[in-house]
């Protein structure tokens, strides 16, 4: 069935006007073969249009190119026609001028042998000017030497005639004969004539007196033709020091007229110059330039305009930063001169150094301490002028006096500008300690010793506020401590590293705001400063913290307890602290959403019994290190210890003296409990599940994890019971200690053994006669705890570090066996010790941490007195040369010649060797002294040793030896040995007959210690 049928069955009419026969012309030829266009047909009609209109497409454009060409080509001729003839009409012009002028002649030097003569009038110095400028060719020699020759002309002429007007038409011709010249000398090739260069930076800064401010705007060019000028060899030609010197008033020379367009000449000087490496090298010294730079508009440039470009800071070029950088320094100190390392740096200064030095103190902290090339590392060391010019930094005024310079008198509401003061300085604070991590404690200590000022209507500093309280009042006006303590919900956001969207912009959210890395900068280096605080800080002056907006005005109070924080704010700082600590450790998964999310690790895993897997997983991955907030430079680990180490410093206060309220540290607040204890009761049963696979580890774990399970008591039973079943099974060990070398022979046998020290060792002790002694293994344990002292001036302890550390490493072992085993042992750990151990170690996903920090009070476990003499001296006001602390030091005695003859002159004798009347000394006594003096120094010192228990003679002689050396009869068998007293330095003496007999008994006697067979 037809749709359109019609009614109408007749065909319908076919109009053909082409001459082919009524063929379907698309069937025509198969679709898959090429033909020609034919002759007929409506399509080979269109071909050969459309092929006709091609050909005479490319006629048109062959003509119009052929035009093109012939008229660049005949504007080529007429220009240099007419440049010809411009240059015959100059030359013949300064031929008629000047008679001595001779043509251009490149290798023939100058244009005249003599100086050129001045233009008659200002006019014919015009028509020439612009003549000049419109033939010229930079790259033309020839054209380089007319305008040499026109350089001297013209200064000549301008200099003899003083009221030559240089504005208006003469303003845009000179500007123009600046850009020429400019561009002379960038095409000036290597073989070109030393004058040239010369006299063109001498038309550049001629240029610059007759029309400043329009060289001010070329300052772009100018420096980019100075710096390529400058690393050229063009500076390594011809006279050395005369080239040298020209390029330095050359690059000054925009810099000295003070106009609007100054800081626009400053910023391309130090974008473009003080970018090029080892410039000193180049040009000889930096003197000459550093008394031609204003640092303070050098650093304004560097503060407002360049800094403040993103392009800049996050280019590529860090090597051009770290030599700008350097140089502003030695601008710095070369206008401050001797006086550098005693003023507090302006703030200006301050603000430029924090933001250029922030942008390469990643790339300086890895090479500021690497000495030579680390090819591993890819690191090279830093040039020593930089090297240099960064250490200087590191200077104790510079850096106390940093806050000296800041007003506090907007404080504690600080105002805007207040507080870009306050995180500038935080800012460069921060990147010091980032840069010199090995001198961070002395950085802090400097930042902590500083202070703020107050001024009075005359300018008088009224009163000084420590650099602790100063931040804090900054901390807390910060947003970020605001969202800190009153929206703990927002704290995981701002903690993370800003994402990016696809193209590439960081997006915002709502706990994004302008400024706020710049507010973590200010709560860092608080922190920094806080928790230097509290290792010098005594309980006495935490307790005792005076007012927050109290202001030192006398020198009567030691600075710590000035710095002290009321404990009020302390408590608004531990809200601030342990919301931090708790969203760091809480969602550490979240902070690490980067990593693989199988291994997603969080508070939960610290009770994990698989942590231990999980860390070796992890382990095999090199994580991406996270940073604060966006914050760079600042790891959030590091960030993490941190706030966990003052927080835990704080909490120690608060456990000695209770100043904060109950509950105070919980934060049950923060999760729900009827989740946390499901969660709890899963992974304890994650942990019985994984018990078939990995039951010796669970085993060694059970006490570490699962400390909530059970009470201490049944956890030693447990542990000895593990015990003793693995000594039944573990191989023996067997070992010969000699009693005289104890701890040798027990390091030489034993410290190899690693865990294996944990077996069952029987230990076989034999005396000096090879004998072997009777004794228990825990006996023998205990002797040699008793014994694990260094040997005296032992050469190997001394030159071998590593030995060292080795010996104390098996002493360690030593005591963890006695643990290990149960065996009491006479050894007293100190309290800050087992602090220290009580948080670093053992084999959970906290091994890694060590939130220890040492402080004062910790001496007072080691030593009260000196402690006590600690305090004393910290809290002194006056001088501490009053303490009379010089390099004085006590002396052990004289390691040298024992003296007999003063030995027996002060000799008290007793007994039947007393002297009588007649003073004659006993047979024995003469005996006595005649074997000393034959005997070498060594057993003379041995013979000391047996009576006073020291080898050594007093520092002025014997007769300072209290008691007095005493000698008294014991018996008269000579087969008895002597003895002594050595409390009241009295040798027992019988009463020898002969000097061989009283040798012999006195070297046994001498040499034959007690033995532990003995003891």
């Amino acid at each position: 069935m037809f749709q359109s049928f019609t009614g109408n069955s007749r065909r319908p009419r076919q109009v053909n006007l082409s001459s082919r026969s009524s063929v379907n012309p698309f069937a025509a030829h198969s679709p898959s073969k090429r033909h020609p266009p034919s002759a007929h047909g409506s399509q080979a009609t269109l071909a050969i249009a459309q092929q006709e209109r091609l050909r005479r497409q490319l006629d048109r454009e062959r003509l119009n190119s052929s035009r093109t060409i012939q008229r660049t080509w005949r504007g080529y001729i007429a220009r240099k026609t007419t440049r010809a003839s411009w240059r015959i009409e100059w030359d013949k012009y300064e031929q008629e001028r000047n008679p001595g002028y001779r043509l251009p002649d490149c290798a023939a030097g100058r244009l005249t042998s003599g100086p050129p003569t001045q233009y008659p009038t200002a006019s014919d110095c015009v028509r020439q000017l612009k003549i000049l400028l419109a033939f010229i060719d930079a790259s033309d020699q020839d054209d380089a030497v007319r305008l040499d020759y026109f350089s001297r002309a013209f200064q000549r002429t301008v200099e003899e005639m003083p009221s030559l007007l240089v504005e208006g038409e003469w303003a845009v011709l000179l500007s123009r004969l600046a850009t020429t010249t400019l561009r002379v000398i960038s095409t000036s090739r290597l073989g070109s004539p030393a004058f040239i260069i010369d006299d063109m930076l001498r038309l550049l800064m001629f240029l610059t007196k007759l029309v400043p401010r329009p060289m001010a705007n070329k300052a772009r060019e100018y420096y980019q033709v100075m710096a390529t000028l400058t690393t050229s060899p063009w500076a390594r030609s011809g006279d050395t020091n005369m080239t040298r010197g020209l390029i330095t008033q050359a690059v000054l020379a925009i810099l000295q007229p003070i106009t609007s367009d100054t800081l626009e000449a400053y910023e391309w000087f130090a974008r473009t110059y003080l970018t090029i490496p080892s410039l000193e090298d180049h040009l000889g010294s930096l003197n000459e330039l550093a008394v031609g730079v204003n640092y303070k508009l050098l650093a304004s440039v560097l503060d407002s305009h360049i800094l403040q470009s993103q392009q800049f800071l996050s280019s590529n070029d860090t090597v051009g930063r770290i030599w700008l950088l350097a140089y502003f320094i030695f601008f710095h100190r070369h206008a401050l001169g001797s006086t550098f390392s005693e003023q507090a740096p302006e703030s200006l200064f301050v603000k430029a150094m924090s933001s250029l030095l922030s942008s390469v103190a990643t790339d300086i902290s890895q090479r500021i301490d690497v000495e030579e090339e680390d090819v591993s590392k890819g690191y090279n060391p830093l040039p020593p002028f930089v090297r240099y010019e960064l250490l200087s930094l590191v200077n104790q005024n510079s850096i106390t006096q940093l806050l000296s310079r800041a007003g506090v008198d907007g404080l504690p509401g600080m105002d805007d500008q207040a507080e870009d003061e306050a995180k500038s300085l935080a800012t460069y604070a921060l990147t010091l300690l980032r840069i010199f991590p090995r001198r961070g404690d002395e950085i802090r200590m400097w930042l902590y010793l500083g202070s703020a000022s107050t001024t009075e209507r005359g300018g008088l500093i009224s009163s000084r506020m420590p650099a602790i309280k100063y931040f804090w009042n900054a901390t807390k006006s910060t947003k970020v401590y605001r969202t800190v303590v009153e929206r703990p919900g927002e704290i995981l956001e701002m903690l993370k590293t800003p994402s990016t969207n696809g193209r590439g912009v960081a997006d915002q959210p709502s706990t994004s705001w302008p400024g706020r890395e710049q507010e973590w900068t200010i709560i860092l280096l608080f922190l920094e400063l806080y928790t230097f605080l509290l290792k010098v800080l005594d309980d006495e002056e935490f307790f005792s913290g005076g007012s927050l907006d109290g202001f030192v005005s006398n020198g009567n109070t030691s600075w710590t307890k000035e710095s002290t924080l009321p404990l009020a704010e302390v408590k608004y700082l531990t809200i601030f602290l342990k919301n931090l600590a708790f969203t760091l450790y809480w969602s550490a998964a979240d902070l690490a959403s980067d990593e693989v999310e199988t291994e997603r690790v969080g508070i939960r895993d610290y009770f994990n019994a698989s942590a231990v897997m999980l860390t070796q997983k992890s382990s095999n991955v090199k994580p991406k290190s996270k940073e604060l907030g966006g914050v760079t430079g600042i790891p959030l680990e590091y960030f993490k210890g941190l706030v966990t180490g003052l927080l835990r410093m704080v909490h120690e206060r608060d456990s000695r003296r209770k100043f904060l309220p109950d509950g105070h540290w919980l934060m049950t607040d923060r999760f729900d409990m009827e989740g946390f204890i499901p969660t709890v009761v899963a992974e304890e049963e994650n942990r019985h599940q994984l018990q078939d696979d990995e039951e010796s580890d669970l085993e060694n774990e059970a006490l570490e994890d699962d400390d909530l399970g059970h009470s201490l008591g049944l956890g030693v039973h447990l542990q000895r019971s593990n015990t003793e079943t693995e000594g039944d099974i573990l191989a023996k060990h067997h070992a010969n200690i000699r009693r005289e070398n104890l701890f040798e022979d027990a390091f030489e046998q034993f410290y190899p053994l690693g865990e294996g020290l944990k077996e069952p060792i029987p230990n076989t002790f034999i005396d000096k006669f090879d004998t072997v002694e009777a004794a228990l293994t825990g006996g023998g344990r205990k002797a040699l705890l008793r014994q694990a002292g260094v040997p005296e001036r032992s050469a190997e302890w001394t030159q071998q570090i590593r030995e060292l550390l080795n010996r104390y490493e098996f002493l360690g072992r030593v005591i963890g066996k006695c643990l290990y085993e149960g065996i009491l042992v006479d050894v007293n750990f100190a309290g800050f010790f087992l602090l220290k151990w009580a948080l670093t170690g053992g084999s959970s996903l906290a091994s890694k941490e060590s939130a220890y920090r040492a402080n004062l009070n910790d001496i007072r476990d080691l030593d009260e007195s000196l402690y006590q003499g600690l305090l004393q001296l910290k809290n002194y006001p006056g001088n501490v040369e009053d303490f009379s602390l010089n390099f004085t030091r006590l002396v052990g005695g004289d390691s040298g010649e024992i003296d007999v003859a003063d030995l027996r002159r002060n000799t008290v004798y007793s007994g039947v060797y007393t002297l009588g009347d007649d003073m004659e000394e006993h047979m024995t006594v003469k005996l006595f002294w005649q074997v000393m003096e034959s005997m070498p120094n060594t057993d003379r010192q041995k013979v000391l040793k047996f009576v006073t228990s020291t080898p050594r003679a007093p520092l002025l002689g014997f007769s300072h030896l209290n008691p007095r050396f005493s000698i008294r009869d014991s018996s008269s068998d000579e087969e008895r040995l002597p003895s002594t007293s050595t409390c009241a330095n009295l040798l027992k003496l019988p009463r020898y007959t002969s000097a061989r007999t009283l040798h012999e008994k006195l070297m046994y006697a001498i040499n034959s210690g007690a033995g532990f067979d003995l003891s």
